[in-house]
């Protein structure tokens, strides 16, 4: 599985984040963690799975396709995170495009990471 450079969450607190983030990069089982991804077979703009479906085999062998955009508590949750970015994608001019929305997302990160060789 990959993940956004901007990970959107309803989690509040860094400590609880981080565990869930762990759990899910090692693949180990999590309760009640919904993830909202990019499209696996490009139709659609996101969508949205238990993150314990994600532990099946038939996931394992698509890992490769899956890109992790959100994490959260519930599915409501979910629902909502899809909401706010569908919002910043209509405020950033990616009229529906979650594919490139993404990649805008993984330069801006890479641009981040220049400035902070630069400066430090």
């Amino acid at each position: 599985m990959n993940f956004s450079a901007h990970i959107y969450t309803d989690i509040e607190s860094d400590r609880k984040f981080n565990k869930v983030y762990n759990k899910i990069t090692r693949l180990s089982p999590a309760k009640d963690i919904f993830i909202v991804t990019l499209p696996i077979y490009k139709h659609g703009l996101f969508e949205i799975y238990k993150y314990d479906e994600m532990l099946q085999h038939y996931y394992r062998t698509v890992d490769d396709k899956i890109f992790i955009m959100g994490i959260a508590s519930s599915k409501a949750k979910a629902k909502e995170l899809v909401t706010d970015m569908i919002n910043d994608m209509i405020t950033l001019h990616f009229p529906l495009d979650s594919k490139a929305y993404f990649e805008y997302l993984r330069k801006a990160e890479v641009k981040e990471k220049a400035m902070e060789n630069l400066q430090g």
